[in-house]
């Protein structure tokens, strides 16, 4: 269980991908904020200073994730960022943490590893 106390941003710009990380991590407990795109992300991050974890997809319309993380770093260095990308080749991994993101889980999404990537932002937080 991931608890209340974690509150996650949800950032993409596919209503069913939202809709399924939104369910999954409220089921595990965590409260969850929504973005359609990045320049939605860094109005949230600014909004709202409750949330620990940015969880970012990379290809986005309006302001994609790699532009949104290096705005998101520049203001909260300390905030985690954990890219999702169903383009996990080594190019667009090196791509996503040379834009600041801290980890990155691959689309399809697998959960288990998803809340193994949340739990050890969350543990290195303690």
């Amino acid at each position: 269980m991931l608890g209340p106390e974690i509150s996650i941003l949800v950032v993409d710009d596919d209503s069913i991908n939202r809709m399924l990380l939104q369910a999954v991590l409220k089921k595990h407990g965590a409260t969850v904020f929504i973005a359609m795109d990045g320049r939605q992300a860094l109005d949230m991050v600014r909004e709202e200073p409750s949330v620990d974890i940015v969880l970012m997809d990379m290809k986005m319309p309006v302001m994609d994730g790699y532009e949104a993380t290096r705005s998101i770093k520049k203001t909260h260095p300390r905030l985690p960022v954990i890219a999702q990308t169903a383009f996990a080749s080594t190019d667009e991994r090196a791509a996503a943490f040379e834009a600041g993101c801290d980890a990155l889980v691959a689309k399809p999404i697998n959960i288990e590893e998803l809340l193994r990537t949340i739990c050890a932002f969350i543990s290195n937080d303690s």
